[in-house]
């Protein structure tokens, strides 16, 4: 299911849809687990795109002047809270939903059985701030004391969990280009899949069709030497040209 989420985010992220068509790249910017729908115990999907943006190239920096600081609190990357999002570079907007991603996969984490008993479900942060936490709050336990979610030692010492550990880790770092991007997440987890002997989902970032071949020009297949009727009278041939009696 983490695989999924990661697919998804992995999809709006790319240039091109699974068909290899160009589009135009989405940074969702609300991600976080009530805005994910469950499908099947191995599938869900992304939804609620109220707050979503449209990359596109033709845009310029004044179009994104308000697109910093939206989202929920409590999933706000660091430079979000901090409203110091370089709205220059696109990619800083895939690299806030990134981060929010990571939380949602230690929520995941939380709730998997094979780290031992499942505790009663806490969202990130849990109580280190209120219910519906603001900005403000937010600010102070992620910039100034660079708080995470804890990640126990039972998480990191199990064969499994411990890349999906790494996986958040590296999605959460302070740095928004330090994150891996969320193509890079599919790809871990297909390794995860592989290891595991399931099959590879294939990755929803599609290359650009290749170009059609230009079309073989035709040769016409040489026929039969082409030979001259014999004339019928001695009138015929006198009236014809040298060459051809």
């Amino acid at each position: 299911m983490a695989g999924s989420v990661a697919r998804g985010l992995a999809h709006l992220h790319s240039d091109y849809a699974p068909c290899g068509t160009p589009k135009v790249p989405v940074a969702h910017r609300d991600l976080k687990s009530s805005n994910i729908v469950v499908k099947s115990r191995s599938e869900c999907a992304l939804c609620d795109f109220g707050l979503a943006l449209r990359l596109d190239l033709s845009l310029s920096v004044d179009d994104f002047a308000n697109s910093g600081q939206v989202g929920t609190a409590r999933y706000m990357a660091p430079e979000v809270l901090e409203s110091r999002v370089n709205l220059e570079d696109l990619e800083a907007f895939k690299q806030m939903d990134v981060y929010s991603m990571s939380l949602v996969l230690w929520e995941m984490a939380s709730r998997c059985d094979v780290i031992g008993e499942v505790k009663s479900y806490e969202p990130p942060f849990g109580s280190k701030v209120c219910e519906q936490p603001c900005v403000e709050s937010m600010r102070d336990l992620v910039l100034r004391d660079r708080g995470r979610p804890e990640i126990p030692a039972n998480w990191v010492t199990h064969q499994g969990m411990n890349i999906l550990c790494a996986t958040i880790t590296e999605c959460w770092d302070h740095d928004p280009e330090a994150r891996l991007t969320a193509h890079c997440v599919v790809e871990r987890f297909n390794s995860l899949d592989q290891e595991a002997g399931r099959p590879e989902v294939p990755s929803t970032d599609c290359e650009p069709p290749a170009p059609p071949s230009p079309p073989t020009p035709s040769v016409p297949s040489p026929g039969p030497p082409s030979q001259t009727p014999a004339p019928s009278t001695e009138a015929d041939a006198l009236s014809r040209p040298a060459t051809e009696v």
